[in-house]
């Protein structure tokens, strides 16, 4: 009998640790000097590190897979550091992670960009995996398909709000002289031509209890700082019957 408990334990353990995460490498490059002139490691790629070997060769590879295709990359080497180099010599300057969330199960994060073209830029990109696959989840496998209509009505009229709630400050803006009418019409027509075209499905960050939307609608630099709130905050317990039985595990 003790022999019977000591072995269930052990695959009790095994099942429930086997998709943590060990550890975080992060491989680090110094950017070009004639983009951002420093000594530092600014650009920081993560490696995952798994006991499951399987999901983490796929995680990791996606991750480079995609960094490589956003920075129009095309060599076939794996060599993260030359690719870092390289990316760093077409204006990469700043590179790091952000995990939001993470559970024997999933791991939500962002990166955190920066870079310089014709004046400094900054954004983001979210990922979620299952830790159990390898497998990146995104809102179109996480939402059940005959349900995907409604929850994007949600998701929009979520971010509506947000477009009124800029609406409303860019004329108090507009009233007290902060800007001018040009600039505000500006403004509103980026609103109406750009935002919801913006939506991806791989945009989002979950955390315990929250999963957050990201639709940007960032405006051009000029008028950046004019720009409505990206984030689209839903209640986890609000929206769970949205999401495909594979995937409500979970959050659990």
């Amino acid at each position: 009998m003790k022999q019977f408990i000591q072995v269930t334990l052990f695959v009790c353990l095994h099942i429930c640790c086997y998709s943590q995460i060990i550890s975080t490498e992060k491989i680090k490059a110094v950017p070009q000097s004639e983009f951002y002139n420093t000594k530092d490691s600014s650009i920081v790629f993560p490696i995952f590190k798994l006991k499951n070997k399987k999901a983490e060769q796929k995680i990791n590879q996606k991750l480079l897979d995609d960094f490589k295709k956003g920075r129009f990359i095309e060599k076939k080497t794996n060599n993260i550091r030359l690719i870092l180099k390289e990316a760093g010599s077409d204006g990469l300057t700043d590179l790091d992670f952000e995990i939001a969330y993470q559970t024997k199960k999933i791991i939500s994060f962002s990166l955190l960009w920066g870079g310089m073209g014709a004046y400094p830029t900054t954004w983001q990109t979210q990922y979620c995996f299952n830790l159990e696959t390898g497998n990146i989840i995104t809102l179109d496998s996480l939402i059940i398909k005959s349900k995907k209509k409604e929850f994007l009505h949600l998701v929009k009229k979520k971010q509506e709000i947000n477009i009124i709630t800029n609406k409303r400050n860019l004329m108090d803006q507009l009233r007290k002289k902060e800007i001018d009418k040009e600039t505000y019409q500006w403004a509103i027509n980026q609103m109406e031509n750009n935002c919801w075209g913006n939506y991806d499905p791989h945009n989002f960050t979950i955390n315990k209890n929250t999963i957050t939307v990201i639709i940007e609608c960032d405006f051009p630099h000029a008028i950046l700082a004019l720009s409505p709130d990206s984030d689209i905050k839903l209640q986890l317990k609000s929206i769970s019957w949205y999401f495909n039985n594979t995937y409500k595990y979970l959050l659990e």
